[in-house]
């Protein structure tokens, strides 16, 4: 299987390691690198507070190299905000940049944020417009399925987005509740057929087979692994040689002295 690209970056791995607010820090993106994770990202941060130049919000971003790519994660509602912020991080070291419109907590999507700008297609395409043209780097958004059953527009935002300098997609297509299971991949796959860049899928991989799974009923190009690493970052080696056709690794010895 060939390298997977995410703009002019090259992943080392088709398995990746997904953002989460209050985890994904330095040491966890360190750890889940080591063992096989495509790329990493860091906490979701406010576009508002990067314009600001509020301290604790920078510190979040520290980059600390680790052998795989690294991504800064912003979120916010007001695409010339969300340009300034990708110009504001401009100087700090990362590789990509991907804009949140997947958070699901109903502190962010009160405010019109994360999830809820699934449901405003040209919002999010105006906001993939405003920071790619204020960054140098590739763009990715982790998005989530929004609105009710019937709701057609939840997977037609990416095609906007597309349209406007997108570079990747990792789509995480799960109920509207937060952390609720059941990944919807015919949705996924909407996605896939949708659009030009690559995409990511997400959810309820606990497994090698799930990930494999996952690939072979979307098509989608890679899978993000979040809260499943946590307790078994060993779950990226498993995966990594399910999709590259490699001998399965052996189990951590956790008695090892």
């Amino acid at each position: 299987m060939d390298s997977l690209k995410i703009g002019n970056i090259t992943l080392p791995h088709r398995a990746v390691f997904g953002p989460m607010a209050g985890f994904t820090d330095a040491p966890c993106r360190r750890l889940m690198a080591q063992h096989g994770a495509g790329f990493t990202v860091s906490e979701m941060v406010s576009s508002r507070a990067l314009v600001y130049h509020d301290h604790k919000t920078v510190c979040l971003l520290k980059a600390e190299p680790n052998g795989a790519p690294y991504g800064v994660q912003i979120f916010g509602e007001v695409p010339q905000i969300m340009g300034e912020a990708a110009a504001a991080i401009e100087e700090y070291q990362f590789d990509f940049l991907d804009i949140n419109m997947g958070c699901p907590a109903p502190k962010i999507v009160s405010g019109g944020r994360g999830q809820q700008l699934m449901l405003d297609p040209d919002l999010c395409g105006r906001i993939v417009e405003q920071v790619k043209a204020h960054t140098t780097r590739p763009v990715t958004v982790k998005m989530r399925k929004a609105g009710t059953p019937t709701t057609s527009r939840r997977w037609s935002a990416p095609k906007p987005a597309s349209r406007r300098g997108l570079n990747s997609s990792p789509s995480t297509p799960a109920p509207g509740s937060r952390c609720t299971p059941q990944a919807s991949t015919d949705i996924i796959a909407k996605v896939k057929a949708a659009v030009k860049v690559p995409v990511l899928g997400n959810g309820d991989i606990h497994t090698a087979e799930d990930a494999v799974e996952m690939m072979q009923r979307t098509g989608c190009d890679g899978v993000m692994i979040a809260r499943a690493a946590l307790g078994d970052p060993w779950l990226f080696e498993r995966v990594n040689a399910a999709i590259e056709g490699l001998p399965t690794p052996k189990e951590p010895n956790l008695q090892a002295g």
